[in-house]
C-alpha cells in the first residue's frame, strides 16, 4: 500500500503546484485579470482528473502486479514530463508578461504587444504546448494508458478549436505582423498548423 500512497502524493503535489503557480503568474504579470478562473479549475477538468483517478484505482485493483511494476518508472518519467512542460509554460507566460492572459481577448488592450521572441520564436502558443504535455504527464505519472491517450485526444481537440478562434482575433489586432508570424512559426502541437 505504500507505493500507491507515494504515487498519489507526488501526483497531488504536481497538480496542486500547477494551479497555485498559475494564480501566482497572474498576480505577478496581470493582476487585473485575477479571478477564480485563474486557477484553471473547471468542472470538465475535475471530471477528467476523476476519470484518471478511477482508471488508476481499477488498474491497481485488477492489474496490481503490472501497475506495481510500472509505477516507479512511470512516476519518474511522468514527473519529468509534467515539470518540464509546466516550466516551459510558466517561462512563456513570464516572457509575454501582461500580453498573456488565460482568456482570449477579442479587442486589443493598450498594453498588449505581439510577442514573437523567446519561447514564442520556437512555437506560436508555448503555454498551450506546455499544458498539452503537462496533461499527458499527469497520466503517465499514474501509469494510466487509457487516460493518457484520452487526455491527449481531448487536449488536442480543445486546442484544434481554440487556436484558430484565438488567432482570428490576433490577426484582427496585429494584422500582417501576426499573419507573417503565423506562417513562419509552428504550434508544435501535433497536426495543428
Amino acid at each position: 500500500m505504500g507505493t500507491i500512497v507515494w504515487e498519489l502524493c507526488v501526483w497531488l503535489v504536481v497538480v496542486v503546484y500547477y494551479h497555485v503557480a498559475e494564480v501566482v503568474m497572474v498576480i505577478l504579470y496581470n493582476k487585473s485579470e485575477l479571478s477564480w478562473s485563474s486557477t484553471l479549475i473547471t468542472l470538465p477538468y475535475l471530471l477528467a482528473l476523476g476519470i484518471g483517478f478511477v482508471e488508476f484505482g481499477l488498474e491497481w485493483w485488477w492489474l496490481h502486479e503490472w501497475k506495481r511494476w510500472l509505477s516507479m518508472p512511470c512516476l519518474l518519467v511522468g514527473t519529468c514530463v509534467t515539470l518540464g512542460a509546466d516550466t516551459f509554460r510558466k517561462f512563456a507566460m513570464a516572457h509575454a508578461r501582461v500580453s498573456f492572459t488565460h482568456r482570449i481577448k477579442e479587442e486589443r488592450r493598450p498594453e498588449h504587444v505581439l510577442v514573437t521572441d523567446g519561447p514564442y520564436a520556437w512555437c506560436r502558443h508555448p503555454a498551450y504546448l506546455g499544458w498539452f504535455w503537462w496533461s499527458m504527464g499527469t497520466q503517465i505519472m499514474l501509469a494510466n494508458p487509457v487516460c493518457c491517450l484520452l487526455f491527449a485526444v481531448l487536449a488536442w481537440r480543445f486546442f484544434k478549436i481554440r487556436i484558430p478562434y484565438e488567432e482570428y482575433y490576433l490577426e484582427q489586432m496585429f494584422g500582417e505582423a501576426y499573419a507573417i508570424y503565423k506562417l513562419k512559426t509552428p504550434t508544435r502541437i501535433p497536426f495543428i498548423k
